[in-house]
C-alpha cells in the first residue's frame, strides 16, 4: 500500500510546492451567437474545461471527456476514496451542455481519474443511446457499470503516425467520422508517471481512488465533418487529451480519398514541458488554421471559483511554442471553460472560393 502510494505523494508535494501562474491575458475568448441553420456552414465548438470538448456541425455532435467533479488535490494525492459529484456534473451539464441532441459518440483519450470518472455518470443520465469510445483500459475499468453495453474500444484498429488506422462512423445518418491514432501520455512532473500504466483485470465496480483509474494507451483523435451531399470533409479536428512526445500523436501518411488540411488543433497544456518540444512538434505537423488549448485551468478547485492556471503550467512559454509552428494563416488561444466559438467550414466547400479562416482572437 504505502509502495503504491509513494507516487502519487510525491505528485501532491511537486504540484502543492509550485507557484500558480497568473491567468493568462489570452484565456478569455468572445463567445459566439448560435448557430444559425443549424451550424450548417460553420463548426461551433465548446470548451467544457480539462479535456473535454463538444464538436457541433449541422444536426450532428462529438463531445470528449467531460469532467466536472474537480476533486481536491488532497483527495487525489493522499488516495482518498474517490466518487463523481453527481450534483456538481448535473449542474454543470445544464450550465454547458444545455443542448445534447444530436451528439453522436463521447471520445475518451486515456483513462485517468480526470478523463474517465465521470463519463459513465454523464453517458447515463444525460446522454441516453450515446456510445463511448476509448482504450481498451477503459473498457477493463468500466466493465461493471451498467453503461458498459455502450462502450467501445477506439484502440483496436487505430492508426499512427506510420500508418492511417480505420474510420468510425458512430451513426449512419450522420456526417461526422472520426479516426484514433495512438499517442502518449507525458510524465507528470520530473520524468515520472504517478499514476498506474496499465489495467489487465476487468473490474466489477469504479476505481475507488485515483490510483486505480489506469492510463492505458493514450488515444488522439481525427474528427471529420463531412458534407452530406458528396461525403468530403468539410472540416478536419486533431484532438487530443494528454501532451505526447513527438511523432507519437502525429498524423499518418494519409491515401489521397483521405487528405485534407487540418482545420483546427485542441492541444494540452498540462506537464507539456515533460514531453519535449510539446506542442511545438504536433502543431507543425498539422499546420492547422487554428489551435485551441485545454487542460490548462486549475482542475483541483471547482468551475464557478475563479479561474487560475493550474499550478507549475507555463501558458507563456507553451502559446510560444505553439506561435513558432502556426502557418502564416493561423491562430490561437486559450477558451475559458464555457466559451463557445465558430469556425467556418472549409471554404472551398461553403462557397467555391478562397476566405480566411474566422476564429478567437489570440
Amino acid at each position: 500500500m504505502l509502495r503504491s502510494l509513494a507516487p502519487l505523494s510525491i505528485f501532491c508535494i511537486l504540484i502543492a510546492s509550485a507557484t500558480a501562474a497568473a491567468l493568462p491575458r489570452t484565456a478569455a475568448t468572445a463567445p459566439a451567437a448560435p448557430c444559425g441553420d443549424g451550424c450548417a456552414d460553420s463548426v461551433e465548438v465548446t470548451y467544457l474545461g480539462v479535456g473535454g470538448w463538444l464538436f457541433r456541425h449541422g444536426n450532428d455532435a462529438i463531445l470528449t471527456a467531460p469532467f466536472f467533479s474537480t476533486p481536491r488535490l488532497s483527495t487525489v494525492g493522499l488516495a482518498r476514496r474517490l466518487r463523481p459529484d453527481t450534483a456538481r456534473i448535473d449542474e454543470r451539464v445544464r450550465a454547458l451542455l444545455p443542448d445534447t441532441t444530436g451528439i453522436r459518440a463521447l471520445l475518451v483519450g486515456h483513462s485517468h481519474y480526470d478523463h474517465l470518472m465521470d463519463v459513465p455518470y454523464v453517458a447515463r443520465k444525460h446522454l441516453p443511446g450515446v456510445p463511448v469510445y476509448g482504450n481498451d483500459a477503459s473498457l477493463r475499468l468500466l466493465a461493471g457499470d451498467p453503461v458498459s453495453p455502450r462502450l467501445f474500444s477506439a484502440e483496436e484498429g487505430s492508426g499512427s503516425h506510420e500508418a492511417p488506422g480505420r474510420w468510425i462512423y458512430p451513426h449512419p445518418d450522420s456526417t461526422v467520422r472520426f479516426m484514433a491514432l495512438r499517442s502518449g501520455h507525458a510524465p507528470h512532473a520530473l520524468g515520472v508517471k504517478v499514476f498506474r500504466r496499465g489495467q489487465r483485470e476487468r473490474r466489477e465496480e469504479l476505481p475507488s481512488n485515483a490510483w486505480e483509474w489506469s492510463e492505458g494507451e493514450a488515444l488522439a483523435y481525427v474528427v471529420d465533418f463531412l458534407d452530406r451531399k458528396g461525403g468530403r470533409v468539410v472540416f478536419r479536428v486533431h484532438y487530443q487529451d494528454a501532451a505526447s512526445t513527438a511523432p507519437l500523436g502525429f498524423p499518418p501518411p494519409w491515401e489521397e480519398a483521405d487528405a485534407a488540411r487540418f482545420d483546427l488543433a485542441v492541444v494540452c497544456a498540462g506537464s507539456f514541458r515533460e514531453a519535449g518540444d510539446y506542442p511545438r512538434g504536433i502543431v507543425g505537423a498539422l499546420q492547422p488554421r487554428e489551435v485551441l488549448v485545454g487542460h490548462w485551468e486549475d482542475f483541483f478547485r471547482p468551475q464557478t471559483r475563479a479561474l487560475r492556471v493550474v499550478p507549475g503550467t507555463d501558458t507563456t512559454e507553451l502559446l510560444r511554442r505553439v506561435d513558432v509552428s502556426l502557418p502564416p494563416d493561423g491562430r490561437r488561444a486559450l477558451p475559458h471553460p464555457g466559451t463557445t466559438v465558430r469556425f467556418p467550414v472549409h471554404p472551398l466547400v461553403r462557397d467555391g472560393g478562397a476566405s480566411p479562416a474566422a476564429g478567437v482572437e489570440a
